[in-house]
């Protein structure tokens, strides 16, 4: 991604937006946090677009939980401190 990055960048393209090309919920936060992180806390410029992320789900209500920041995946002790119960 990186390499497809600064090539973009050296033909001219000034607007990017990155895909991992990761679709489980898994490996795209991972992806997400490693491009965040080597953008922000290392200053690496190849990733200092914004990211786009598509989801897999075939039934409407389980692509909500996935496009939002709660989802299945989201552990509960998170979930209970973050929000009252119930609402996670």
């Amino acid at each position: 991604l990186a390499a497809l990055s600064e090539k973009a960048q050296a033909a001219g393209a000034a607007d990017l937006v990155l895909d991992s090309g990761a679709r489980s919920m898994g490996e795209v936060l991972q992806n997400e946090t490693i491009i965040r992180r080597a953008a922000l806390r290392k200053r690496f410029r190849p990733f200092g677009f914004p990211t786009i992320t598509f989801t897999q789900a075939e039934d409407l209500s389980m692509e909500v939980l996935e496009a939002s920041p709660i989802s299945p995946s989201t552990p509960a002790s998170w979930c209970s401190s973050t929000w009252s119960r119930g609402n996670c």
